[in-house]
């Protein structure tokens, strides 16, 4: 399984204009019950990375 998502995650990459990085803490690709904090974990990271984003 770890295979997979390795190769998931270097074709999701593939071709990536702009690229932030998100610890996860440990929470795994399959971990649907997480959906809702990764989410906000995403958003939070996204709005304060935004202006560096935008300058490029």
């Amino acid at each position: 399984m770890s295979i997979m998502n390795h190769e998931l995650k270097n074709y999701e990459l593939e071709g990536a204009i702009n690229l932030i990085k998100i610890q996860t803490k440990g929470i795994s690709l399959l971990e649907i019950n997480k959906i809702d904090e990764l989410y906000l974990l995403g958003y939070k990271i996204a709005k304060k990375e935004i202006k560096n984003i935008l300058k490029k």
